[in-house]
């Protein structure tokens, strides 16, 4: 990928993990002329066997393995 100088550019992307636990992510990094220029600290995160819909308000997400109750809590407290 290509962005223009002082610009971003958001991506989602997502991962498959085969268990729960705790994992590192290397971001993205910068390159310039094919040199790295610019490394982004590794991140740790935390792998859970659901998906707390309260936290996360992901519409698609619910509406795909949400039950009813939390379809509706969120439609009812979210702005959506």
């Amino acid at each position: 990928m290509t962005i223009n100088s002082y610009s971003t550019h958001n991506i989602e992307y997502m991962f498959y993990f085969p268990s729960t636990g705790n994992y590192w992510i290397n971001p993205f990094n910068a390159a310039k002329d094919n040199k790295v220029c610019i490394v982004a600290k590794a991140k740790k995160f935390t792998v859970k066997l659901e998906i707390n819909f309260e936290i996360s308000g992901n519409l698609i997400d619910l509406l795909i393995k949400g039950d009813n109750e939390e379809i509706l809590n969120l439609i009812e407290t979210k702005n959506i």
